[in-house]
């Protein structure tokens, strides 16, 4: 549903009219890195830039066609997909002169598996062309890197993304507008609030928990509502992050630069509830419930955890 719009968004963005430029001067690189955090964003400006330079309508980016490959999946990839790849690289191109490889997983291979790709980055076949992404530059091989041409793909108006949504979408109004805020320009972030089945569910928990949290039945209260989300607890530390950094932001007289504008209110409200003080030894700790997550800590444990300090932090400095 939301899919056109962020097509729509991409198309007129500077960074992919750029890109179908070099398309129609013939002056495509044979092999591109897009760096970004921004899986739906990669995913969707490979697909258009292929199709575009293929003659080929890119409203829909779905259907299929024999001259783009996708390398892997969306956002997993493996050496033997590499393997795989490597098997038809000299097949030629089933229409025209050209033919596509979508690699919107590269970053997650190991080195070993990169190096195997080393020699068609250097020599590729005539008319390949060899799109590539990655979080981070750090995480790859130095020669595959300078084998590319780098592309670094900005984070997105939010104020466009959600022109774009309202234009497009159908749905509540609210929604859309707290998607974009959240998503700070990352259109998987909105994506993923507007259609994931926890999103909007963990946000409001959340605002509830933090509003609420005060003495011993509101934190039991708290940690069973958190209990819903064992297998996405990451997103209950940034919403709650999120949410403490803009009432820090209004504290500090610089209200124009909180991110969450639709529910300043609430915002307002949680500001009169949390000092300075009590925000900035909450955040560090968010960090260090992270930290204790990535290393299996238990969930209940985890979590009880989270919330009795976020309740001690709120009462001790008022």
């Amino acid at each position: 549903m939301y899919k056109k719009a962020f097509i729509n968004l991409i198309n007129n963005s500077s960074i992919f009219t750029n890109l179908k430029r070099q398309a129609a001067e013939n002056s495509l690189a044979h092999a591109y890195l897009f760096i970004s955090q921004d899986t739906l964003a990669v995913n969707l400006i490979m697909q258009m830039l292929a199709r575009f330079s293929l003659g080929l309508q890119y409203d829909s980016v779905d259907s299929f066609n024999a001259d783009i490959h996708l390398v892997g999946s969306a956002d997993r990839m493996a050496a033997a997909d590499i393997g795989q790849m490597l098997d038809g690289i000299l097949i030629a191109p089933s229409k025209g002169d050209k033919k596509f490889y979508l690699m919107p997983a590269f970053g997650m291979l190991r080195t070993d598996s990169q190096s195997k790709l080393l020699k068609t980055l250097e020599e590729p076949p005539f008319g390949t062309h060899i799109l590539m992404s990655a979080y981070s530059e750090k995480t790859l091989l130095i020669p595959v890197v300078s084998r590319a041409r780098i592309v670094v793909i900005p984070t997105f108006s939010t104020i466009d993304i959600y022109d774009t949504l309202s234009e497009y979408a159908t749905g509540s109004t609210e929604v859309i507008k707290l998607a974009s805020e959240i998503s700070g320009g990352n259109l998987s972030i909105a994506n993923n609030f507007l259609t994931g089945k926890i999103e909007v569910p963990a946000f409001n928990t959340c605002l509830n928990i933090l509003k609420n949290i005060v003495g011993s039945k509101a934190v039991l209260d708290a940690s069973a509502a958190l209990s819903v989300f064992k297998d996405n607890i990451s997103i209950i530390f940034d919403y709650v992050e999120l949410i403490l950094r803009d009432a820090l932001m209004l504290h500090l007289g610089v209200g124009h630069l909180i991110r969450l504008k639709s529910i300043k209110k609430e915002i307002s409200k949680l500001k009169e509830l949390y000092s300075i003080t009590a925000i900035e030894k909450i955040i560090p700790f968010i960090n260090k419930s992270r930290r204790r997550k990535e290393f299996n800590a238990n969930f209940n444990s985890l979590v009880d955890e989270f919330v009795f300090m976020i309740a001690e932090f709120r009462c001790k400095y008022i």
